[in-house]
């Protein structure tokens, strides 16, 4: 686990001890929120829309990004620098997650964990991948809504399954 996603975490849980417990109502309806934004972040990364994807992130100097291709972004404007880049290199790109575990720390933090895969088309060709992503969740108390203060993907390439037609190895003769 990245060195910056373990200590946001291990604050995360101590700043949990010093609020009050959240009820299992108010908790459900925080991982429901969560849940919900995550979906919805992962619909405007589809979209190839970095203005639209700005209103997910935390605006401060605090913003941390782990890209998967080892890449570190600190703050919202580095990050959306980063975006842009990425983003105007690609004319194709499908995100999707699955497995979501939203769990909440404390009454303004929350960690999201899912699986991902990634099927992107740039001018170098096709990419297909897959692997984990995390995410630090904070509410901000200004608006009360949920944005991404950490984010950490890690993904590798998938081998492309082959498509097969008309192979003479594979026939057999009868003799």
């Amino acid at each position: 686990m990245p060195r910056v996603l373990l200590l946001t975490a291990v604050l995360a849980v101590s700043l949990a001890g010093c609020e009050r417990r959240l009820s299992l109502s108010e908790r459900t309806r925080a991982e429901q929120v969560v849940r919900a934004r995550l979906e919805a972040w992962v619909l405007t990364v589809n979209s190839r829309e970095v203005d639209s994807l700005g209103a997910f992130y935390h605006r401060g100097p605090e913003l941390t990004v782990a890209w998967s291709d080892g890449r570190r972004t600190r703050g919202w404007e580095e990050e959306t620098a980063r975006q842009r880049e990425f983003l105007s290199g690609v004319s194709q790109i499908t995100l999707a997650i699955r497995d979501v575990m939203v769990d909440v720390l404390a009454q303004d933090v929350a960690l999201a964990t899912y699986g991902l895969s990634l099927d992107l088309t740039s001018p170098q060709g096709r990419e297909v991948s897959a692997g984990p992503g995390t995410i630090v969740w904070v509410r901000d108390p200004a608006d009360n809504v949920w944005r991404i203060r950490t984010l950490h993907t890690g993904r590798r390439e998938v081998p492309q399954t082959p498509r097969f037609g008309r192979d003479s190895s594979r026939e057999t003769r009868d003799g």
